[in-house]
């Protein structure tokens, strides 16, 4: 007798450009349909190298600061970074507002926002988010960024850095979307990893120039 079964898609490589890899793990929508707990996964990967910077000092919440301040220009429209001391040590509430991106398209304004809790084990620094809906005082997301503009649903996301010695660090950067229920242009499926991708390039430079 026939069964369904789901085989793991592997990664594949979209773009190794500026020395920072961005590869992508689809699911189909079929499988999907199976299990719906399975995710389409991008992963981008990178070092940064500056005999001038102390690597050490991006190791906290100040490293999405610098992310928005580089790409508020083009990329990332709003940082809102809110962050807990208490109950949970190394706990933040984090949205992203993206510019808005194929507006003749009919295409909305996008965010993300996200729980992160901050772990440390040796000189490993681990960030992992979770979509959250309201802030910690109830009032939906929504609300604050503006109707007109479509939350990234049901995201999860793993921002790692190693430091690999006092001037280098290696980060890793893995965002994860449900699957759409229909099939889409590869354009539009890839343009939020692209878009991230673009985010750390950029700000991966900024670092490495640093004095």
């Amino acid at each position: 007798m026939a069964t369904n079964t789901i085989v793991e898609p592997a990664y594949k490589v979209l773009c190794s450009k500026d020395g920072v890899v961005l590869k992508y793990k689809r699911v189909t929508p079929d499988d999907a349909a199976l299990n719906p707990h399975l995710k389409n996964t991008f992963l981008i990967d990178f070092e940064v190298c500056n005999s001038s910077v102390t690597m050490e000092r991006f190791c906290n919440y100040n490293i999405f600061r610098l992310i928005y301040e580089v790409n508020r220009n083009d990329a990332i429209d709003t940082l809102i970074l809110d962050e807990f001391k208490e109950p949970e040590i190394g706990s933040a509430d984090m949205t992203l507002v993206f510019k808005r991106k194929g507006e003749d398209f009919g295409m909305k304004q996008k965010y993300m926002s996200l729980n992160i809790n901050l772990t440390t084990a040796g000189t490993n620094y681990v960030f992992e988010g979770e979509t959250i809906y309201k802030n910690r005082t109830g009032i939906e997301f929504g609300n604050i960024i503006g109707k007109d503009a479509e939350q990234i649903q049901d995201a999860t996301a793993v921002f790692c850095i190693s430091l690999l010695s006092s001037e280098k660090m290696r980060v890793q950067f893995m965002l994860s979307v449900p699957v759409p229920k229909i099939e889409q242009p590869s354009y539009l499926e890839h343009n939020l990893g692209m878009i991230m991708k673009k985010v750390l390039s950029r700000t991966k430079l900024f670092i490495e120039n640093m004095k």
